[in-house]
Order: C-alpha cells, then sequence, then structure tokens
C-alpha cells in the first residue's frame, strides 16, 4: 500500500506478537478506535491542532474481548468452546489463552474442554490455527466455518 496521511489523535500503545500498535482518533475518518503498527509509520510531525482526548477504558473495554489488537466492531461477544489434545492440557491450563478461560472439563478421552468469552477475530482464529491437529473448535458454527475454511484453502497449497 501506499504512504498515507492521517491526522491522529494517539490514545493508548499496545504490544501483540512482537509488534507494537499505536490507538487512537483517526480525525478524517472520526474513528477513535484506529490503529497502526509503528514500525510502518514513516515519519511524525506535530501539529498545532487541539489534542482531542478520549474517554474509552482501553484495558477493560476495549481489549478485554478480543485476542490480540483487531476488535471488529458491531461483533458480539461469543462463547467459544476449545477441545485439545491430552498433550495440551497442562500448558493451556498454566498459560490461559484468555483471561475469561473456564476451568477445564477433562473427557473420558483425556481431552480437554475450555470456554472462553471474546470477539472472533483474526488472531483468534491465528491462535487456535497455531494448535494444528491438537484442537477442535466445538462451537460457535461461524469460528467452526472460518477455520475450516483457512484448512481447506492451506490444504489446497499441497
Amino acid at each position: 500500500p501506499l504512504p498515507y496521511k492521517v491526522i491522529f489523535h494517539p490514545y493508548v500503545l499496545k504490544q501483540y506478537n512482537n509488534r507494537w500498535f499505536v490507538f487512537g482518533l483517526n480525525e478524517e475518518y472520526k474513528n477513535p478506535y484506529w490503529n497502526m503498527a509503528l514500525d510502518r509509520i514513516l515519519s511524525i510531525k506535530e501539529l498545532s491542532k487541539k489534542y482531542k482526548t478520549s474517554n474509552i477504558d482501553w484495558e477493560d473495554d476495549y481489549f478485554y474481548d478480543i485476542i490480540g489488537v483487531t476488535r471488529i466492531q458491531d461483533v458480539e461477544v461469543q462463547e467459544v468452546i476449545l477441545q485439545f489434545a491430552p498433550e495440551l492440557a497442562p500448558y493451556i491450563q498454566t498459560k490461559p489463552i484468555h483471561p475469561t478461560q473456564s476451568k477445564p472439563k477433562f473427557l473420558e478421552s483425556g481431552e480437554m474442554v475450555i470456554t472462553i468469552k471474546v470477539i472472533p477475530n483474526y488472531e483468534l482464529e491465528r491462535l487456535i490455527l497455531s494448535y494444528g491437529e491438537r484442537v477442535k473448535v466445538i462451537s460457535p458454527t461461524s469460528v467452526q466455518e472460518s477455520i475450516q475454511s483457512r484448512i481447506f484453502a492451506m490444504n489446497s497449497l499441497y
């Protein structure tokens, strides 16, 4: 993409996946949730415009319901149920994938089922896919279908 200029009122810095992002108000689009990766910013120039403050509670309101930094507007929090292979159970228990992670339920097969309450996004799909064949999305159907579609697309490469 070509470089572009934006009048931006920065509010918060957030790191995800070894990349820093700045969130703030894009004045032209009147979008208070605009984000930019710091390593993609070519230059910064201070303007004499009045800084517009934010009343957004970034940690408790904006980031809490998501994994990563992408919050899809007008999408509600959903209960995502994941089933993990037995060998992943200790890892998922000791390093929860989200603060809403439920107490695990163990099946007779040794597989572990957990629930998280998040807004599905690209980073959630990426995380699920990172566990490969050792995780299964039980619900919701929309996340199952999205993961399945991506697996089919990957499969077509080989």
